[in-house]
């Protein structure tokens, strides 16, 4: 079940993209890119993101082109594949009064699948932004995706999530999206 999506309701939630797992990744440079361009996007919108990062001791942190941008996301440690039973997490979700999440990250079959079907079970209405998580084979991508799907996740891009949470070029914030984009 997804909610009414608009600026107030809104998170992002970028999943374990971490420096010991991001080179493994397929595509890794447009999956860069696209992270890049998303975070972006959200931080123009001031829709508040967290990061999430699986054993940071063993995998490392956050890659530095996505950590260095600028943006300062809460940050939630985990030795979990999903969130199940991060009460940190969903309490700090819920004071925001988060109703959606637009998620991506790596891996899709395991990290962001296990969060977004732990998501929904908490009620969340979650985005799966496509063109912004990866696994290390190609074929796990599409598993995960398939199984995100089936867990009623929304299934989006980068693009779209941008327009649809924007809704409108009135939006003071139309112009910077668009050159963000293009």
């Amino acid at each position: 079940m997804t909610n009414k999506l608009n600026l107030k309701n809104s998170a992002l939630v970028v999943t374990d993209v971490q420096e010991k797992l991001f080179n493994s990744m397929f595509e890794k440079v447009e999956l860069k890119n696209n992270l890049i361009k998303l975070i972006k996007g959200f931080e123009i919108l001031k829709i508040p993101a967290v990061f999430l990062e699986q054993n940071p001791k063993g995998l490392g942190n956050t890659i530095p082109e996505i950590k260095d941008l600028g943006f300062m996301p809460e940050k939630f440690e985990k030795m979990t594949f999903g969130i199940k039973g991060h009460e940190k997490f969903f309490s700090h979700i819920d004071k925001m009064k988060i109703k959606n999440i637009f998620i991506c990250g790596i891996e899709a079959h395991v990290c962001v699948m296990q969060c977004t079907r732990d998501l929904i079970r908490n009620g969340l209405g979650v985005h799966l932004v496509s063109d912004c998580v990866s696994s290390r084979r190609k074929k796990d991508l599409k598993t995960g995706i398939k199984r995100m799907i089936y867990e009623n996740a929304v299934i989006s891009s980068c693009e779209t999530a941008l327009f649809e949470i924007l809704e409108t070029c009135e939006r003071k914030e139309f112009k910077q999206i668009l050159e963000l984009v293009k």
